[in-house]
């Protein structure tokens, strides 16, 4: 996700503007086993929503680095957080 913030941030941006508040990205592509990757991405959404839940899936493989393919996260937002279990 390292240099992917801008286009992260441009999505989030765009779902903001269309009042999107649940939304999911599939094939992330980050290795979110790693707690900073998460928090990073927790970062860049709460950049945009003041109140935001996301769940993550990825694989147990070990991968090298911030790449890994596949990988999921959803994420609620706004009024919908206090929905997400």
């Amino acid at each position: 996700m390292g240099s992917n913030c801008e286009e992260l941030d441009s999505i989030l941006q765009s779902l903001k503007e269309n009042n999107v508040g649940i939304f999911g990205l599939a094939e992330s592509n980050v290795e979110f086993n790693h707690p900073w990757i998460r928090n990073k991405y927790n970062q860049e959404v709460r950049s945009v929503w003041t109140q935001a839940k996301s769940a993550m899936a990825t694989s147990k493989t070990e991968w090298e680095g911030n790449y890994k393919p596949g990988g999921t996260v959803t994420t609620a937002t706004g009024l919908w957080t206090s929905s997400v279990v």
